[in-house]
């Protein structure tokens, strides 16, 4: 057995929570997280920082262009939603479950009611402005933030301020309708809440699957054809495991503390009043021109003139994260970097490197997952008993939720203090990596592709934590390190059939941001336009070809 393989059993055997604390976490500094070949690259310069204009940064990413023309579902021009109403987007889904295309059994994976928390004909959009559906619990004045909860939730008196600065643009307009996992509690995507929802693609056995969760409505909405971007929050994964599930791309912010000013501003919404809050809000679309027009309509920081030296960036494969997913998951990331390697990173130095440095300390997975269990779950209790949610709401609570709080109210103050502890020196680790030149690391998104959906699961849920920590073991880890983050799809595994997603992660929620680290996401990308391997088929329950815009 592998040292890999050796890690998979610790990571998967987490439970007994209540009994049960994290391990401080320890990283050797002898021979950890050195380049196997001599290509290490060296730590550069901060350069200049001047900031660049909207247009000059989407030119940047227009003109790193795919060797061949793409003719890929994932990259119909934005502009084609604009006209798109609520009629319409009904429409689409009564027509596609209408057709020859899909079967008795496809038809009922999927629902206008799942995808939608409120019926879209109770939706006003506006003319000429494109879609962007937004998830359940933010705040958006003069709705309800339900949290994918049952119960009279509470009418909201603002609007989160990145969503109203995005709202206010020329280009969008919000649409809060998507469904999610309840509170965020969950990384499966199943609500009993709502009607059926299942993931748009069915792998080789034609069995609906889990969409992920928890912004899972957002990333149907996007994987389907329906809406080109979708809003979420990212507390352990909650954006970048449903868009990965679902063969589309999927972004979450940094914390930026050394910033005069967030990325995503979440003044005004669930989260605000929490400084050690790990949720940050994220953006799923089809791709990463999309992803990066709607960053910038939402955001007050701008890219800067470092993001034309993208090049420079200094590129990381995570081994722990490699080993850690399942083989077939693995292949097709190591496939996909391979690609890109050949094609754009000849000249560029790439290292290997160990980020939970699981060679000298094997226990870490397991310290860090529990570590991010109990901040994550503490964060969860807090908001449940806040006044974002109505009494109303506590009371309806399904049963998968009450187990998960209950769960986080054995979290001991000596059980927080050790994760805040590992947090704290999770950092520090990374930011040695970051001092020795390393600026994104190269890593699978979700270790496993979405199962099959269990019998019941619609009707009830599924209080299963250890599936969701199986789920986000790998996603968490920006959490805890507060930087930023891409998944990007690079096809479908060759033993299911599903979609399988690669991340992008950055060493430090400032020198390489977002804006930062887009370019090079572009290429991988390309990658995944010009190779047939790397290719994303239409997924199985698509509606984008049925849907049409006003003139």
């Amino acid at each position: 057995m592998s040292r890999f393989e050796s890690i998979t059993p610790i990571m998967r055997f987490i439970s007994g929570l209540s009994n049960s604390m994290p391990e401080r976490v320890t990283f050797s500094d002898q021979r950890i997280n050195k380049a196997i070949s001599n290509n290490a690259v060296t730590p550069r310069a901060a350069g200049d920082e001047e900031t660049i204009t909207d247009s000059e940064y989407l030119q940047l990413l227009s003109e790193i262009k795919p060797g061949r023309e793409s003719d890929s579902h994932l990259d119909k021009p934005l502009s084609d939603w604009c006209g798109v109403n609520a009629e319409n987007m009904s429409a689409a889904i009564k027509k596609a479950c209408q057709s020859d295309q899909l079967s008795e059994s496809q038809r009922g994976c999927i629902s206008e009611q799942g995808i939608f928390e409120q019926p879209l004909q109770a939706r006003d959009f506006q003319h000429n402005k494109i879609p962007v559906s937004v998830k359940a619990e933010f705040h958006i004045k003069g709705m309800t933030a339900t949290h994918g909860m049952k119960g009279d939730g509470v009418e909201q008196t603002v609007t989160t301020r990145f969503l109203d600065i995005l709202g206010a643009s020329d280009e969008f307009c919000l649409l809060q309708t998507n469904t999610q996992h309840a509170l965020g509690a969950g990384a499966s995507g199943i609500n009993p809440k709502d009607g059926p929802l299942a993931n748009t693609y069915l792998g080789k056995n034609g069995r609906p699957k889990i969409p992920g969760g928890s912004t899972s409505g957002g990333a149907v909405a996007v994987s389907s054809g329906l809406v080109p971007i979708a809003i979420g929050s990212d507390g352990g994964g909650s954006v970048r495991i449903p868009a990965a599930a679902t063969g589309v791309g999927g972004g979450k912010c940094g914390k930026g503390e050394s910033r005069a000013e967030p990325f995503l501003d979440q003044t005004g919404g669930a989260y605000k009043d929490n400084p050690e809050s790990m949720v940050e809000s994220g953006i799923i679309g089809r791709n990463v021109g999309d992803m990066a027009q709607a960053f910038l309509a939402s955001s007050s920081v701008r890219p800067d003139k470092r993001c034309l030296d993208y090049q420079a960036l200094g590129v990381a494969i995570d081994l722990d994260a490699l080993g850690i997913a399942s083989p077939s998951v693995t292949e097709k990331c190591k496939e996909a970097i391979g690609c890109w390697q050949s094609e754009y990173g000849k000249a560029r130095n790439v290292q290997e490197v160990h980020l939970m440095d699981l060679e000298n300390s094997p226990g870490n997975a397991r310290a860090l997952a529990l570590s991010h269990v109990v901040l994550f779950g503490s964060e969860e209790l807090q908001a449940f008993n806040s006044t974002a949610l109505s009494d109303d709401q506590r009371n309806q609570a399904d049963p998968e939720l009450k187990l998960n709080m209950n769960l986080a109210k054995s979290f001991t103050d000596r059980m927080k203090r050790v994760a805040r502890e590992n947090r704290e020196q999770f950092k520090q680790h990374l930011k040695s990596l970051k001092d020795r030149g390393v600026d994104v690391i190269l890593m699978p998104t979700i270790p496993e592709v979405s199962r099959d959906i269990i019998r019941g699961e619609k009707q009830y849920g599924m209080a299963d934590l250890r599936s969701s920590l199986q789920l986000s073991q790998l996603t968490s880890l920006a959490n805890l390190l507060d930087v930023p983050a891409i998944t990007l799809p690079v096809g479908h595994d060759n033993v299911h059939g599903m979609p399988v997603g690669l991340t992008l992660m950055s060493t430090s929620e400032d020198d390489c941001n977002l804006y930062h680290f887009m370019p090079l996401a572009k290429e991988f990308e390309n990658v995944t336009r010009e190779r047939n391997e790397l290719r994303m088929k239409k997924p199985d329950i698509y509606f984008g070809d049925y849907l049409h815009r006003e003139s």
